[in-house]
């Protein structure tokens, strides 16, 4: 070993900075971090909820937005037809009035909790990894990804 190195830069002279294994785990860890921002990013746009636009014959009251006037209506196609166009698609449509009815703060929540479940999962996972190994926390960690695939997989909507 030469003076002034570190044992992790002895085995990269070793193995080589460009050989198959920095390779292969370049490749592995670039994907789950790909795989992981797109899972963490796609509730921005899965969550969208469209602006409801009044036509110039509908009967507002005083005082009242032309959300509260749609919502006021229960018929589901009427709320479609005062949607703006073009309807982005979005889950929120999915639930009708419990989502797009004065209920953005659901969007906005199940948004953050995807947020907040990687922050505790960044937390616990160093833990895991300092104390009981790096192989089992990506072990575990690749677990519950697939896991939490399966489970949204299986899920369905209405």
């Amino acid at each position: 070993m030469i003076e002034g190195e570190n044992k992790m830069e002895t085995l990269l002279r070793r193995v080589g900075d460009q050989s198959r294994y920095q390779i292969i785990l370049f490749i592995i860890f670039g994907l789950k971090w790909a795989i992981s921002g797109m899972v963490l990013f796609s509730l921005n746009f899965f969550y969208i909820v469209p602006d409801f636009v009044c036509q110039d014959g509908d009967p507002i009251p005083a005082g009242k937005t032309c959300e509260d006037y749609v919502c006021s209506i229960d018929d589901p196609d009427f709320w479609l037809s005062r949607l703006q166009k073009p309807i982005p698609a979005s889950i929120a449509l999915d639930y009708g009035e419990v989502m797009l009815c004065g209920n953005d703060w659901m969007s906005s929540l199940l948004q953050s909790v995807s947020y907040g479940g990687s922050l505790v999962g960044f937390l616990v996972m160093s833990h895991v990894a300092d104390n009981i190994g790096r192989k089992l926390s990506e072990k575990i960690s690749w677990g519950l990804n697939i896991l939490g695939c399966f489970l949204l997989l299986l899920s369905g909507t209405s």
